[in-house]
Order: structure tokens, then C-alpha cells, then sequence
């Protein structure tokens, strides 16, 4: 009972993980084939079978943790390094942003960009093929008056991997 459900709710913390890095990499790709292997023994219904030991249930409780650690550890090779202080002229200004690749394979991210009294002109998402090593963009965005924040968080699926956020002084 008390073991079923822990698995139970261990599997759930894993899926949403282990669907990002499989979205967001090659299937191809040896870490989503471990991690989804690991998830798919966890979800098995031998671990809460009729007459299952504590012992033996707990192992897909630890398949489930290891599924999820797989694909964090791998998502967690993705950073969001810096925001350098903006450019701006008038109304309008560009920021440059640098994220890293620790992995030795492209992963697919996305910047969700928020700012207070600020638009973006490109759009407040801006899709990313994170090749390995460094990458840095220019985000151009619009003043609207008034005290001025500019945030950027690095996500891949449902997982948010970092966020930074600069005020502007004008």
C-alpha cells in the first residue's frame, strides 16, 4: 500500500522530466532511451503486486528516482550563463543573452522572456537549437515608461532550467 503509492507518485515526478528530454533531443540519443527505460521498469505493476516484499518494492520505487535523475542531470547541462547590461537608444533597446550546452549533442530549448512596462517586438518566446558549447542572442525589446524589468527564463517542455532577471535604468 504505503510503497505502491510512493512509486506511484515517484513515476508521476518522473514523466514530466523525461518527456522534456525526449522532446527536446534526439530519440536517437543513448540518455532518453536509459532514462525512459528506467521509467517504463518503474511503471511496471510487478513492484505492487499481491505478496510483494517491502524489499523488492522499494527497487521500482528506485527505478522511478533514477528515471527522473537521468533526465534532470541531462536537462541540468543546459545554462542560462548571462544577460549583459542592455543596449538602449530612445524607447528601444537589445540585450545580449548567453546560454551553454554541456552536452555533446544539440538540445531544444526555449526563452520565455518577461519584462515590467517592456515588449518584445520578435515575441515573448523565442525557440532555441542549442548546438554543444556557448550561444548568444540579441533580444530586442520596447520601453513603455515607468520602472523597467527585463527576465529571462531558459525552459525546455514544462521544466524551467534558469532564470535571470536585470532591472533597466534609464
Amino acid at each position: 500500500g504505503y510503497i505502491s503509492a510512493r512509486i506511484h507518485e515517484a513515476v508521476k515526478e518522473a514523466h514530466a522530466p523525461v518527456s522534456d528530454l525526449s522532446a527536446a533531443v534526439d530519440d536517437t540519443k543513448m540518455t532518453v532511451d536509459q532514462a525512459y527505460l528506467l521509467l517504463y521498469t518503474a511503471e511496471s505493476r510487478w513492484w505492487s503486486r499481491a505478496g510483494v516484499s517491502p524489499a523488492e518494492a522499494t527497487m521500482g520505487l528506485t527505478y522511478a528516482r533514477e528515471a527522473r535523475a537521468a533526465a534532470v542531470a541531462e536537462l541540468s547541462k543546459l545554462r542560462l550563463v548571462k544577460m549583459d547590461s542592455p543596449l538602449i537608444t530612445g524607447g528601444d533597446g537589445v540585450v545580449r543573452l548567453t546560454m551553454e550546452n554541456g552536452a555533446d549533442y544539440a538540445i531544444e530549448a526555449e526563452l520565455k522572456l518577461t519584462g515590467e512596462n517592456l515588449s518584445f517586438p520578435g515575441g515573448d518566446r523565442v525557440p532555441l537549437d542549442l548546438q554543444p558549447g556557448r550561444t548568444e542572442i540579441l533580444v530586442e525589446f520596447t520601453g513603455e515608461g515607468g520602472r523597467q524589468q527585463i527576465g529571462a527564463a531558459l525552459v525546455v517542455g514544462s521544466t524551467t532550467l534558469e532564470e535571470i532577471t536585470r532591472a533597466l535604468n534609464r
